[in-house]
């Protein structure tokens, strides 16, 4: 968890995080290292920032943990027509006050606990990789619990199911939690099919994470084909190539509009 969370002070794997909390106050303006976690409520009433250092290698520097909470005091909602989030004011206050607290200090990196391992796993689905594998990455894990152990955490290929020749996202089969989520995710689901930026009845949007341009494959649901334009087509009636009509083949479907956000009372 350290590790995770030691990544958003790090610019070369989270930028826009490390932006707002990289500590530079070492010897010669080198990085401290050191673990935050923003987190916004959907109303933005509250703005929060939770991060600690690593444990300094003398007795004469006390460990640091620092939480930052801002809102009203009697939890009404933000004023302004546009509220901050935990990044933009949150974190620019916990980062000024560690960077300024710890600024003597010797600076000392996160100790890996013993029996740890670092595994390849698939990147989107977590477990052992697999022909549905699409990008890997490395992660820790507790001893025994990495792909292909006996206590392995994520089951091998758990977002993908095969469908129309290959594999494709089925967040549908990958949700472990109650059946009455399900409604909800296979909504997700027929939403992203058009892409990201569609709208759903909450006017939450489909989205690809930063840098990302895709959910890690295809989303699972009909499988269209176009015939290719040199096909007779069936029963050898003129396909596009020989002078007669197209293929009869089932044109893809064209991706919805955005649906307009619900309408509230003022």
């Amino acid at each position: 968890m350290t590790d995770i969370l030691a990544g958003n002070t790090d610019e070369k794997q989270n930028p826009i995080w490390a932006a707002k909390l990289a500590v530079f106050n070492g010897k010669g303006g080198s990085r401290r290292p050191a673990a935050v976690k923003t987190g916004t409520s959907n109303d933005a009433r509250d703005l929060a920032t939770y991060g600690f250092l690593a444990p300094p290698a003398d007795d004469q520097h006390p460990a640091l943990a620092v939480g930052v909470w801002m809102g009203n005091s009697d939890h009404s909602n933000p004023r302004s027509k546009k509220p901050a989030i935990s990044l933009t004011a949150a974190a620019p206050l916990w980062h000024a006050f560690v960077r300024d607290y710890s600024r003597a200090w010797p600076v000392t990196d996160f100790k890996r606990p013993s029996g740890l391992v670092r595994a390849t796993i698939d990147a989107w689905s977590g477990g052992k990789p697999g022909p549905w594998t699409r990008a890997k990455t490395t992660a820790w894990f507790i001893a025994g619990t990495q792909p292909g152990a006996r206590r392995s955490i994520d089951p091998d290929g758990l977002l993908y199911s095969p469908a129309c020749g290959s594999y494709r996202v089925d967040l549908v089969k990958a949700e472990l939690g109650p059946s009455s989520w399900d409604g909800d995710v296979a909504d997700w689901m027929r939403r992203a099919r058009g892409g990201p930026g569609r709208t759903g009845q909450y006017d939450s949007r489909t989205a690809y994470f930063w840098k990302q341009s895709s959910w890690g494959g295809a989303i699972a649901g009909a499988c269209y084909r176009t015939r290719p334009a040199n096909d007779p087509g069936k029963n050898g009636k003129g396909g596009k190539g020989h002078g007669g009509k197209p293929g009869n083949s089932p044109k893809p479907p064209t991706p919805p509009e955005p649906t307009a956000p619900p309408v509230t009372a003022p």
